[in-house]
Formats: structure tokens, C-alpha cells, sequence
């Protein structure tokens, strides 16, 4: 999926032999990075950067490897030109990193994250593309947030959080100082796999076992509730119960 979306080519459009058997690639990242190389509609173009061999493994085992767990991600950035869609998407390298506790209680792999250029910002204005400027950009965040979430490998992928991280421009050969607005503020919103293949409805996920609820539906309010407990602070005004939902989203990038 990744290197067809670099490459910008239609995955669908690849007819694949019957016979081939993806489960042989799993010990074996450098196999699958030359039968990429021989698809012809992949021949001559440019790849992207490969994952590191042992992320590949502990994606094929669990998506964890004693104290680090694997970390999908991608980003979208806007479409400058006149056709096509609003954003393209493209998927990093897998990585890893410390895991936390709730990928160690539900699985790594139904976490993702995705750098996504600001929308609202008035500083931005000037590079949002005129296709999402004034009301649509409005709409288009209200599309991200979506109730009816998102499909993705197999899985509907619903936000929980959401932080702003700033992006340095490129080095450039210049002695001239950089400016201010050269530095582009991105959202990197979480998001959380709720239903999907392989994972099964129950009344009450919280009432089971931590070994249990990786094969389980969760909602993200059952998420929250995990990371905070909602009835114990809905006393509190608005503003606290997010930094609180903040610092336990917060504490997800060291193990606790």
C-alpha cells in the first residue's frame, strides 16, 4: 500500500498472480522489496524509503518486540492542483518506539497518526489551496472528525486527539534569516481502530480482560474512558477534562 500510494499508482489496477502468497514476505522484508521492484507497473519509478527490517518483523509478530511497539503513520498534504483530491495521502515507513499502555492493552496496530497541514489557522491562509479556502474548510474538518470515522486496511478508524507540532522549513543557502510564517503548523491527529476484521461486539469491553479487548469493538468514548474516566470528572469544567484527556494522550509516548 505504501509504495503504490509514493508512486502514485492504482494498487486496484495491478492484477496479482492467484498463486501469490503474501504470508512468505513476513520473515522476509528484503523478498517482499524485490517482487515490488519487478511489478510492471512499478518498474522505473521511484520507491520510497524502506521500513527498518525489525519494525517489518514486529509488524509480523504483534506488533511488538519487548519494550517497543510499532508505530503507523502517514500524512496528507494539500493537492495544489486543479484536479484530483483535496489531499494526498502517503504512508511513513513503519518505526519503532517505547510502547504505552493502552497499545499494550488493545495492540499497537490499531493506532494511527497522521501529520496533517492546519485548516483553520489565519497564518495558513495564504498556502491553503483555493479549492479548500472560506467554507470549505470548515466542511473539510468537519468531514475529518466524522462520526461515521474512516476505512483503512480493513478497519473503520475514528480521531481521539488531536496536538499541533510545527514544521521547520528546509535548510536553505542563504544568509538571510528565516521568517516567522516560514515555519507551517500541522496537526497530528490520533486515531483509534473501533471496528474492523476479526473484531467482535460485547456490552461492556471494560469488564474484560486486558488480553480480551484487543479482539474487541471499543468506541472512543470507551477509549477516553480508559484514559480517563469520564464519570469521575464530568464536574469539571470543559477546558480541564481536555487537558486531562491531553496529558493521558500525552503520557501514551513514553511506557507507563
Amino acid at each position: 500500500m505504501r509504495v503504490f500510494l509514493h508512486t502514485e499508482t492504482v494498487l486496484t489496477d495491478q492484477p496479482f498472480p492467484s498463486s501469490l502468497d503474501l504470508d512468505t514476505f513476513d520473515s522476509d522484508y528484503g523478498a517482499l522489496w524485490k517482487f515490488l521492484k519487478g511489478v510492471d507497473v512499478l518498474k522505473g519509478k521511484r520507491f520510497p524509503e524502506q521500513s527498518k527490517p525489525a519494525a517489518w518483523a514486529a509488524a509480523s509478530d504483534d506488533y511488538e518486540n519487548g519494550s517497543v511497539g510499532v508505530v503507523l503513520a502517514g500524512s496528507l498534504k494539500f493537492n495544489n492542483g486543479k484536479t484530483g483530491p483535496f489531499y494526498n495521502f502517503r504512508l511513513k515507513p513503519l518505526k519503532l518506539d517505547q510502547t504505552h499502555r493502552l497499545g499494550r492493552r488493545l495492540g499497537h496496530n490499531r493506532f494511527l497518526e497522521l501529520d496533517m497541514p492546519g485548516l483553520l489557522e489565519d497564518d495558513l491562509t495564504n498556502i491553503v489551496p483555493v479549492k479548500l479556502k472560506t467554507s470549505t474548510q470548515k466542511g473539510m474538518w468537519d468531514w475529518f472528525w466524522a462520526d461515521a470515522g474512516h476505512a483503512f486496511l480493513g478497519y473503520i478508524w475514528k480521531p481521539f486527539f488531536r496536538r499541533d507540532i510545527e514544521q521547520k522549513p528546509p535548510k536553505r543557502n542563504t544568509q538571510q534569516p528565516t521568517k516567522t510564517q516560514d515555519v507551517r503548523r500541522l496537526h497530528r491527529v490520533h486515531f483509534f481502530a473501533v471496528t474492523g476484521r476479526d473484531l467482535q461486539g460485547v456490552d461492556d469491553p471494560l469488564e474484560e480482560v486486558a488480553e480480551t479487548q484487543r479482539s474487541l469493538e471499543i468506541s472512543i468514548s470507551t477509549l477516553l474512558e480508559m484514559i480517563r474516566s469520564t464519570e469521575e470528572n464530568k464536574h469539571e469544567p470543559a477546558l480541564k477534562l481536555f487537558s486531562r484527556t491531553a496529558l493521558g494522550k500525552l503520557n501514551m509516548d513514553s511506557s507507563f
